[in-house]
């Protein structure tokens, strides 16, 4: 989806994003993940303006990301890479009852300067201002994320996420 224009409720995008995601049948498509290009959760420091958007973005579609069981949102905007929980409304939840949020813009601009901080919340598991690139796997069990670095080919980060539960 476009962060850049309207995404809020009743808006064209938003109307095509609520549609789209009610037409995913889970025993095709069990993953769903979800791309923009700013993020909804960050811990990266001196951000505040970015984080404004981000709490207005939290406010008018997370409840529909959650409603639909979006599994990942994948975005870049800020230079780093950072791994959010399973998280809803600022929360860490259970793998599988919430959406795990990342950001990974850190594959060729100046990577961000600052550090990163709890004071937007405690929901950051990682996060690096390191040059590095994603690497994703999939069952209909399970997704598997690596963050490499490009330095030295070192995995920074390594996870896993199961299906949502059924609700």
């Amino acid at each position: 989806m476009s962060t850049e224009h309207n995404w809020t409720r009743g808006s064209e995008q938003y109307k095509w994003l609520e549609n789209d995601l009610e037409q995913v049948d889970r025993n095709v498509t069990p993953w769903v993940v979800l791309t923009a290009h700013r993020m909804m959760y960050s811990s990266q420091l001196n951000i505040e303006p970015d984080m404004e958007v981000s709490y207005h973005f939290q406010e008018e579609v997370e409840d529909l990301i959650y409603k639909h069981r979006v599994n990942v949102m994948l975005v870049g905007h800020e230079h780093s890479y950072e791994r959010t929980c399973p998280v809803y409304r600022k929360k860490c939840v259970e793998n599988g009852k919430g959406t795990v949020h990342l950001v990974v813009g850190s594959a060729g601009y100046p990577l961000g300067p600052d550090g990163f901080s709890s004071k937007y919340g405690n929901y950051s598991l990682r996060h690096v201002n390191e040059y590095g690139y994603i690497r994703v796997t999939s069952s209909p069990n399970d997704m598997r994320f690596q963050f490499v670095l490009v330095e030295n080919g070192n995995i920074y980060d390594e996870f896993t996420i199961t299906p949502w539960e059924d609700s």
